[in-house]
């Protein structure tokens, strides 16, 4: 299975709707376009968080409106899957503002259409990389 890894706490994102169910991160923007389509894994990189709310001090207000405590991150971890539905160009993509909060959505860039995620009860250990990577079939069956 192909699997990408992202930074917390935009990993977690994923797996968050609001309270009519609404996905709070519906698409992962990339600098770059895609084909993989399907399900794919999602890997939670190590980076600590107290380095990325250095870089990005706006979050921590963020993560305490979505409700999201620390101490309920994984990282180094695989934490689920999702399917990308669609790659497209930022400029055609319409969300809503809180949405788009959980993504770099400025021109030139692509934003991977998600659906259907499924969180894991226990994150899976595993070594992430950049861009797609493979990881093995029967490490995520199992938690599927």
């Amino acid at each position: 299975m192909k699997a990408l890894s992202l930074w917390q706490p935009w990993a977690e994102m994923i797996f968050r709707t609001d309270d009519d169910g609404v996905a709070l991160k519906p698409d992962e923007t990339r600098s770059w376009p895609t084909h993989v389509r399907g399900r794919i894994a999602i890997h939670a990189a190590k980076k600590p968080l107290r380095s990325i709310l250095r870089e990005f001090p706006q979050l921590k207000m963020s993560l305490m409106l979505c409700g999201v405590r620390e101490h309920e991150l994984a990282f180094g971890a695989i934490i689920g899957t999702v399917e990308i539905v669609h790659c497209l160009p930022t400029a055609l993509v319409r969300r809503a503002d809180w949405q788009l909060c959980w993504g770099d959505y400025t021109l030139g860039r692509w934003a991977f259409e998600l659906l259907s995620p499924i969180r894991f009860e226990t994150p899976i250990p595993y070594i992430g990389r950049q861009g797609f990577f493979n990881v093995p079939d029967d490490l995520v069956a199992r938690e599927r």
